[in-house]
C-alpha cells in the first residue's frame, strides 16, 4: 500500500507515461512544456479533431484519446453537445486529451460561453491520475435532448 501511494505522488508530482498493471497511465506535466503554464482539458465535441471548430486548438499538444469514468454524459444542445454529471446513469465518455497554454485556455473560455453557458471544471478520466479539466453545460438539459457517449452521436 505504501508504495502505491509513493507511486501516485510520483505521478501527481509530474511523471509522464508511467507503466501501469493495465497498460500506460499517462499523466501530463505542465513543467514539461516550458515556462508558460499549461492546463490539461477533456475535449469532447466541436473541438475534437476533425470537427468544426478543431482549429481553436491550432499549435497546442495531443495527448492521446481517453474515456471519463461512467458519471457523466453528453446531451445535444444542437450543433454541439454539452457535458453534464449524471451519476445514476452515467456512460464512459470518450473524447481527447489536450495540453494547452494559457492564452489558448482563455480564448477557449470565451469560445465555450464561460461562465454562463459552460463552466470549466474537473472531469475524471479512466485509468488516468492528473489534474484535467472539461467544459460542463450550465444550463437545463431539454427533456427531449439524444444523449450519449461521444459527439457526434453515431446514426
Amino acid at each position: 500500500m505504501q508504495l502505491a501511494k509513493k507511486w501516485i505522488a510520483w505521478l501527481v508530482r509530474g511523471g509522464r507515461n508511467a507503466i501501469h498493471p493495465g497498460g500506460v497511465l499517462a499523466v501530463v506535466s505542465g513543467a514539461e512544456c516550458g515556462s508558460m503554464s499549461r492546463t490539461t482539458l477533456f475535449i469532447y465535441g466541436t473541438l475534437k479533431t476533425g470537427q468544426q471548430s478543431h482549429e481553436l486548438l491550432a499549435g497546442q499538444e495531443f495527448v492521446r484519446a481517453v474515456e471519463t469514468m461512467p458519471i457523466y454524459r453528453l446531451y445535444s444542445l444542437g450543433w454541439h453537445p454539452g457535458l453534464v454529471i449524471d451519476k445514476t446513469s452515467g456512460l464512459r465518455v470518450q473524447g481527447e486529451l489536450w495540453s494547452v497554454d494559457d492564452q489558448t485556455l482563455a480564448k477557449l473560455d470565451e469560445y465555450e460561453g464561460v461562465p454562463h453557458w459552460y463552466s470549466r471544471d474537473f472531469v475524471a478520466i479512466a485509468d488516468l491520475v492528473a489534474d484535467v479539466q472539461a467544459y460542463f453545460f450550465n444550463g437545463p438539459v431539454p427533456t427531449d435532448a439524444p444523449s450519449g457517449d461521444r459527439w457526434p452521436f453515431p446514426a
